[in-house]
């Protein structure tokens, strides 16, 4: 048996729960044994109170860097008991934007990376470089962030970050009708709300001319639209128990993203999550995405301005039956390409090496 000592970044963090997390029980069917080592506190956690939301960062500087080294203070066990591992996998950086204890880190090292976090304030750059230089294998979640890295490592690994599908196709979720009144559906972090900013226009558009359509958001905290009507936005505070029925009463799920650098780093797990759960897709055709819609020959459209964003999300209104066709070949490419059990095999042949 292989041990594996995995430091995550925190409870309900993303990254944490879909690189590492959902692996851990599959991977024993590998004879490798995973241990994760959680913070006390989420690496990005704000703090708490009316000083959250990056408030003491623009207002009380001090302040908000005594909390982010008390974040990294929380570091330090789980670094502590990296030294005596056979195989310690660190899932990003111990803390975002500026290099701190990596160094201390036991070997051998994997370092598993899936946004462009070089990109981050204030010494991305420099941080990322230092991991990379010190770790033994880089695992990226896509070409983009392969491509980077390839400066600074040899020994690099591209795997996309999983979707369980076993939530959906559970008996209570099956079948799936589509949901009275017609739903658009975006899930994710209130850190990416500029995203659907963007399109903001667009689905004011689409759900003016469907008055009894509605938008449904499933995040930590509310947007903050200014144009949209209020009796047509739903919002579902997020929380693991009602991820999978909430994801499931959408009619389509949406990923904008804008054509950038650090948008070019993501995965595309949004658009993931939406045809695991038998949803059609509209979104922005931007690094990975592009290639996930490659492999869909037909199961989403993509999306670049706002003619555009309306025009698809008004097509799949009015040819639903054909979007529920959509949907369902979209769960067969995850299952074929991106669900646990796959992933979770191409980790374990990486892990394998380090035996």
């Amino acid at each position: 048996m292989l041990d594996v000592l995995a430091l995550t970044s925190g409870r309900n963090v993303p990254s944490s729960r879909f690189r590492v997390r959902q692996y851990i029980a599959e991977m024993r069917r590998y004879d490798i044994a995973v241990r994760e080592i959680l913070p006390k506190v989420d690496k990005y956690a704000d703090l708490p109170g009316a000083l959250g939301h990056g408030r003491a960062r623009r207002y009380l500087p001090p302040l908000y860097w005594a909390w982010a080294a008390y974040r990294l203070a929380t570091r330090w066990p789980g670094v502590a008991q990296s030294r005596a591992a056979r195989l310690v996998w660190l899932e990003r950086e111990l803390q975002p934007g500026f290099p701190t204890i990596e160094g201390l880190l036991g070997k051998p090292l994997v370092f598993d990376v899936d946004d462009a976090i070089w990109l981050k304030k204030p010494a991305g750059n420099r941080l990322a470089r230092s991991i990379a230089t010190r770790a033994d294998t880089i695992i990226a979640g896509n070409a983009y962030i392969a491509d980077w890295f390839s400066a600074w490592h040899k020994h690099i690994h591209i795997i996309p970050t999983a979707v369980d599908l076993r939530p959906f196709e559970a008996p209570a979720m099956l079948p799936a009708p589509a949901p009275p009144p017609f739903v658009i559906g975006w899930t994710g972090t209130s850190a990416n709300f500029p995203y659907l900013y963007t399109i903001e226009n667009a689905l004011q558009r689409f759900l003016t001319h469907h008055p009894e359509a509605r938008l449904c958001i499933i995040a930590d905290r509310p947007p903050a639209f200014t144009r949209l009507p209020p009796h047509q936005l739903r919002f579902v505070a997020w929380r693991p128990q009602i991820e999978t029925a909430a994801l499931r009463s959408f009619s389509v799920g949406i990923m904008p993203l804008t054509d950038d650098a650090w948008s070019r780093g993501k995965c595309a797990f949004k658009m993931l999550q939406y045809l695991a759960a038998g949803l059609p897709v509209v979104v922005s055709p931007v690094g990975m995405n592009l290639e996930v819609m490659a492999r869909l020959e037909g199961c989403g459209l993509p999306a670049s301005n706002h003619s555009q964003w309306a025009e698809a999300l008004d097509f799949i209104y009015h040819h639903q039956e054909l979007a529920r066709t959509w949907g369902a070949k979209g769960r067969e490419v995850v299952r074929q390409h991106y669900s646990t059990p796959v992933i979770a095999g191409r980790l374990a042949a990486v892990f394998s090496r380090f035996r």
